[in-house]
């Protein structure tokens, strides 16, 4: 089973930013895959691990980014918030799935729950790329 995630038109212009979310991305599609593949709980416990770890690295990055590009408090508040509602679901899903892995039903509900994060970040991240853009255009009128 084939997933393809990422499309071109979700890149926000933030070189970093975006490698993170084609990385994110990929370890959306390997562990939808394992999932699918039924590869086995050490395989998807790996795997989760890893995005788990990403996604980390990606949220605190992202934090320290927005606060260096000024990126209005309240937006920023409520984009972090959202960072972490989005480990917490995650967090709770996959617990949920480690009682039973064997569980169609769990399985089922961890590939959704796979998607749904990356529906979120995108979503969330289109939204910092409308404001970045309004940001920048608002310094080069500053400028002039």
């Amino acid at each position: 089973m084939e997933h393809t995630i990422w499309k071109e038109e979700y890149r926000i212009g933030v070189k970093k930013l975006d490698d993170d979310h084609i990385s994110i991305c990929g370890l959306l599609e390997r562990l939808l895959k394992a999932i699918y593949d039924k590869e086995g709980k050490s395989a998807i416990v790996a795997i989760f691990s890893e995005l788990h770890a990403k996604l980390n690295e990606h949220f605190h990055y992202e934090k320290h980014y927005l606060l260096d590009a000024g990126y209005p408090k309240k937006e920023r508040k409520e984009h972090i918030d959202g960072h972490l509602d989005v480990l917490y679901k995650l967090d709770h899903g996959f617990l949920n799935w480690e009682k039973s892995p064997e569980s169609p039903a769990h399985s089922e509900e961890l590939s959704n729950l796979c998607r749904w994060v990356w529906i979120e970040l995108i979503n969330a991240d289109m939204e910092v790329k409308k404001k970045l853009e309004e940001l920048e255009k608002q310094a080069r009128n500053d400028d002039t």
